[in-house]
């Protein structure tokens, strides 16, 4: 397994929290919002000029995680958990429509 943290992540890939290295409260606190050991996350966007992480949860929970945190959360390569693909909602057909059918 490859063990990272999710500041260092790639976007729209699921990762599974192995490990949560930061102090009680921080720690209590993440677990609150859903993010303990075995949680599915999904980083969605990386704030500019080293802002927060826009992170869902396998619940479906969307938040923002300041990055001096996320380099405190190790996390490894997880499978897609049926819960964030259902969170992230269908995926759009955007192609033009026809003529056959813009009337």
């Amino acid at each position: 397994m490859v063990f990272s943290f999710l500041d260092e992540v790639p976007l729209r890939a699921p990762f599974r929290v192995s490990q949560v290295g930061l102090d009680r409260e921080l720690v209590a606190w993440l677990k609150a919002v859903g993010i303990e050991e075995g949680t599915t996350l999904e980083v969605l966007r990386r704030g500019i000029f080293g802002g927060p992480l826009h992170v869902r949860t396998s619940l479906g929970c969307e938040l923002a995680v300041h990055r001096a945190i996320a380099k405190g959360i190790r996390v490894e390569k997880g499978e897609v958990d049926a819960r964030v693909a259902a969170a992230s909602g269908p995926d759009l057909d955007l192609a033009p429509l026809s003529a056959s059918t813009a009337a």
